[in-house]
């Protein structure tokens, strides 16, 4: 994945070096970009809120923001279902967002 000006996290293919997909987000800084287990979901915290994205769509998922405290770490369950975020003030939370 890479992050440009603009609010866009592109991703690209290892194998052909061309980009696949580019995810449109509203925040100046992305500070966790990961796959789930199965390649199926793309977890991006971008300033405050944590977006899920259908990988095979480009769809958003969810977009999930804590009450308190900005997300410092987040990790999704293999098939994306479930979602555990931890913020600067020490709060988990585990959210199981809805398909769309």
């Amino acid at each position: 994945y890479g992050s440009r000006a603009g609010g866009v996290v592109a991703v690209w293919s290892m194998i052909s070096g061309k980009m696949v997909r580019e995810y449109p987000i509203q925040a100046r800084r992305i500070s966790i970009a990961e796959f789930t287990g199965d390649d199926r979901r793309l977890v991006i915290v971008a300033g405050d809120t944590l977006h899920l994205y259908d990988v095979a769509t480009g769809d958003e998922v969810a977009a999930l923001t804590p009450a308190i405290g900005r997300i410092r770490y987040a990790s999704a369950s293999h098939d994306g279902t479930t979602v555990v975020t931890i913020t600067d003030g020490g709060v988990v939370d585990v959210w199981r967002p809805a398909a769309r």
